[in-house]
């Protein structure tokens, strides 16, 4: 009774799952996802267990980061799932927009109501990682011979980011690694 009187007040069904040892509480409107909430921070992680090689940039990476965080102004999440580890208060939402002509799926990752990390993947048939690989070549970040490589794992001083193609062009994008790793150190694969 409760959920149908909040679904009617706000739109959103509200479910409990339990993944991984975790109980998780999901709050999404239309069908429930089908997807794992944890799934990009297990990709994640299993990436980074595999110690990419890091590409050190000069570039402002915050300028991207706000760029990101811009999309979510007057943005309703379509679906978020939370779950708590100790004092930790963690929220995985997804929001739905669009970057250029291209469909645009950002999720974003917080502790206690601050952001460490997104993940977006951009419908493009991976046209976004290919002109980012052609950056990274013309300014002599990487080699051409290294131009085959299917993830990119970048960093500056305050961000990093791990982009690749699956598909699609992906990045999980964070500007706290060490609230990256209290998160991933709770997530089992």
């Amino acid at each position: 009774m409760i959920n149908k009187i909040r679904r009617a007040l706000t739109g959103y069904k509200v479910s409990k799952i339990s993944k991984n040892g975790l109980e998780i509480k999901t709050s999404y409107k239309g069908k429930f996802p089908s997807s794992d909430p944890l799934a990009a921070l297990k990709d994640v992680k299993l990436k980074l267990d595999k110690s990419p090689i890091q590409l050190s940039v000069n570039s402002n990476m915050a300028v991207c980061w706000e760029e990101k965080i811009k999309v979510l102004d007057g943005t309703l999440p379509t679906y978020s799932a939370k779950f708590k580890v100790g004092k930790n208060q963690y929220r995985i939402s997804r929001f739905v927009a669009k970057q250029n002509k291209s469909p645009l799926s950002l999720y974003t990752f917080s502790n206690n109501g601050k952001i460490f990390a997104l993940f977006t993947r951009i419908y493009d048939y991976g046209e976004q990682f290919k002109e980012i690989e052609n950056c990274l070549i013309s300014n002599g970040s990487i080699e051409q011979s290294a131009s085959n490589r299917s993830m990119l794992y970048i960093t500056n001083v305050q961000h990093s980011a791990l982009l690749d193609v699956f598909g699609h062009s992906q990045s999980f994008f964070w500007n706290d690694r060490d609230e990256l790793e209290k998160c991933l150190d709770v997530i089992k694969l």
